[in-house]
């Protein structure tokens, strides 16, 4: 998960090697905790997570969501629904956005007829085409910002492509328990990420991925594991 995380304080996490009780370990930590980093932050407090321990969890995660292909386009349905729901508030603004923009233009392709059927003046048809071409430059700005805001939806096509895709991708699990390269290509394909977070004084990566857009899986590091609040530089503690 190196360079797929980020500290709750927004800072991107950074991943070493950390000597500790006679061995080197991998470690994630915000760079706002290392006085060294040459980050001018306020230290966040955010303690140091053992790096094997919580990409152990993520893949642990990932496995389980992709082991069932067939349950995949019930949880993609379901995804949908609640992406139609969350939408339905900015598809009313955007469609009243294009109203407005349709009927500006409307009125801006009239001018020159109504400037020709002695409607207004010269003066009149100029300052009327600057204010209508501003307000319909506004408006297509804002409809910009409500496309932005949209959550990310499914086609059909898509539903079908990425069931296929998770069962060629199940096929190859086993493979990937054993390798570290295979394993990393998948995370890169899912496009994988996580936010390190304390919580109720549990360690937590809160994952998500390209199937789970929006909803995050609370991932807790047992009790016990990774529990380092600073880490030194050097081979022992």
């Amino acid at each position: 998960m190196q360079h797929r995380m980020v500290c709750v304080c927004a800072y991107a996490i950074q991943a070493r090697m950390f000597g500790r009780s006679g061995g080197e370990y991998p470690y994630y930590f915000c760079p706002s905790h290392n006085g060294n980093s040459g980050v001018v932050h306020i230290k966040c407090g955010l303690p140091y997570f053992r790096a094997d321990y919580v990409d152990a969890l993520v893949w642990e995660w990932l496995r389980d969501w992709l082991k069932d292909p067939a349950d995949i386009r019930n949880k993609l349905e379901v995804y949908q629904a609640k992406q139609e729901q969350a939408n339905a508030p900015l598809l009313a603004l955007l469609q009243a956005n294009e109203d407005l923009i349709a009927g500006n233009r409307t009125q801006l392709d009239r001018l020159l007829d109504l400037y020709l059927g002695g409607k207004f003046n010269q003066d009149a048809l100029i300052d009327r085409k600057t204010r209508l071409e501003e307000t319909i430059a506004k408006l297509e700005v804002e409809r910009a910002k409500l496309s932005a805001r949209l959550s990310g939806e499914f086609s059909q096509a898509d539903i079908t492509e990425l069931i296929q895709f998770a069962h060629d991708l199940a096929a190859g699990l086993d493979k990937a328990d054993r390798s570290f390269e295979t394993r990393q290509r998948i995370i890169e394909l899912l496009d994988v990420r996580g936010i390190l977070v304390v919580e109720d004084g549990e360690r937590v990566c809160r994952a998500s991925f390209v199937l789970t857009k929006g909803v995050e899986k609370r991932l807790v590091i047992p009790s016990g594991k990774g529990a380092v609040d600073s880490v030194q530089d050097s081979s022992t503690f």
